[in-house]
Formats: C-alpha cells, sequence, structure tokens
C-alpha cells in the first residue's frame, strides 16, 4: 500500500507474476501426485468404486465436449463469489463496529454466537420454504456463513490491538478517520485475512451442500447426477473439480494477502 493506504495495483501484478510460477509448480507437483497415487490404488484394487482411468477420461472428456462441466463450475463460482464477497464486507464491517464499541458488543454477541454454531446449510429448508429454491436463498446461505465467520475473526482482530497503538496515534493528533484506517485496520489485517480464508472454505462447502439439497445446477447437483445414476466416476469428476478450484482459489488469496501483509515479513 502507499501513504494513503491505497494497493498499488502495478506493484500487486508483479508481486503475482513473481510468486506464480512457484505456486503454479507446486500445485502441479502436489495435484500430479495426488493423480500418480489414485491411479496406483485403482489399478491395485480393481474395484468399481474406484474407476480406472480411462472411464474417467471418457466421463470427462464427454462432460466437456457437452459443455455440462463447464457450465456447472461457472455457476457454483458465479454463485460463490457474490455470497462471498457481500458475507466478507458486511461481516468486516460488523466486526469493526463490534470491536469498537462495548454497547454493540453487548447486543450482538448473543446473535453472532448462535449463528456462528449453527451450520448454515441448517437453514436451508427455512430459506426453501420462505423463498422458495431460488439464487437468492442459496446467496442467502453463502452470505451467513462467510458474514459469521469474518465478524469474528475481525472482532478479535480489532479487540486484541495493543492500546499503545491507540495512544500513540492520539498524542500524534491522528483523526479518528485516519486512526481507522491507519491504527486499526493495518493492525486488525492478519485477523481479517485469515477470517476471509476461512470464509472460502465455508462459502464453498455452503454453495455445494445447498446445490445438493435444492438445485437444478451447479457442481452440487453435478454430484446430485452421479449418485444418482450410480456413476462413480461422475463423482470423482466433480470432487476434483471442486477441489482443484478451492485450491487455486486458496493460491490466489494466499498470493494476495502476502503482499498486502509483506509488512510483516
Amino acid at each position: 500500500m502507499d501513504e494513503e493506504g491505497r494497493i498499488d495495483v502495478s506493484r500487486l501484478k508483479a508481486y503475482l507474476r513473481r510468486i506464480s510460477w512457484i505456486n503454479a509448480a507446486s500445485f502441479l507437483a502436489s495435484f500430479g501426485l495426488f493423480i500418480a497415487l489414485y491411479l496406483i490404488i485403482s489399478y491395485i484394487a480393481k474395484s468399481e468404486f474406484i474407476p480406472y482411468y480411462p472411464e474417467l477420461y471418457h466421463w470427462f472428456l464427454r462432460y466437456v465436449r457437452e459443455g455440462w462441466l463447464q457450465s456447472s463450475i461457472i455457476i457454483s463460482v458465479q454463485r460463490w463469489i457474490k455470497g462471498y464477497i457481500a458475507g466478507s464486507i458486511v461481516g468486516i464491517m460488523i466486526g469493526i463496529v463490534m470491536g469498537l464499541s462495548r454497547k454493540i458488543e453487548e447486543i450482538l454477541t448473543i446473535p453472532v454466537v448462535i449463528f456462528r454454531f449453527t451450520p448454515a446449510f441448517a437453514f436451508t429448508s427455512l430459506f426453501c420454504l420462505l423463498f422458495g429454491a431460488t439464487e437468492f436463498s442459496r446467496f442467502l446461505l453463502i452470505f451467513m456463513a462467510v458474514t459469521m465467520i469474518t465478524i469474528v475473526f475481525t472482532y478479535h482482530g480489532v479487540r486484541d490491538i495493543p492500546a499503545k497503538y491507540i495512544e500513540a496515534a492520539q498524542v500524534l493528533g491522528a483523526s479518528n478517520l485516519k486512526m481507522l484506517r491507519k491504527v486499526i485496520l493495518q493492525a486488525a489485517l492478519p485477523h481479517i485475512f485469515d477470517g476471509l480464508r476461512v470464509g472460502i472454505a465455508a462459502g464453498w462447502t455452503t454453495i455445494i451442500a445447498s446445490e445438493i439439497l435444492a438445485a437444478t445446477d451447479g457442481l452440487g447437483y453435478l454430484l446430485i447426477t452421479g449418485r444418482q445414476f450410480a456413476n462413480v466416476a461422475v463423482l470423482f469428476i466433480a470432487l476434483a473439480t471442486i477441489g482443484v478450484i478451492v485450491s487455486i482459489t486458496d493460491i490466489i488469496f494466499l498470493s494476495v494477502r502476502r503482499y498486502v501483509l509483506r509488512w510483516m515479513a
């Protein structure tokens, strides 16, 4: 960030390019090792529940040619992005307010604890009853899951700021806005990023569960299709696709986190 607290996009792009090869090599090595282990196990086991690679390859090509795999990926990613971004923004805002105000903390602690420890997809039936099996219902599920996690991490990030940081800023005559930007947000960023990372996993877990329970498209529905037709190969393809997408998302997030928090190194 520059002196005004803004992210230098050109420097961020240069940084991401420098580490992209390392991240890509690590990801490919891990993925290659997983594929090798799977091939060995499937060849040794020779079980109908562990399909060998020719069958996987056949179904993978078929789903790609028909465009079903690509459309499922796009639909699920779009759902996740909408819920994740909205949940992250709201969660960070509420977490900061709770961390700064004892009164707001007392008011919101019990509702946050209740919703935080109740799995978001437990509300699937309620949301489907209220809003139907619609995109809005799935959005609310992801939004709730990400928001609750982000609130908790942001709140603790703000509450754990050493008092001497606040006192030093006050002595130097920092305004409330500048203190929020330069002191509170900067000091709480590590916790906020931790919450955002956990929110990635929570968002994906929730969207896949919601698509399994109440959807006619997406990667979760692809899993249901494999189960309904007893096609283990399709199940493995859907699971592998989800794993690859989540891994790539996490790699990109960690790269951005390292850049933004490079001052901690």
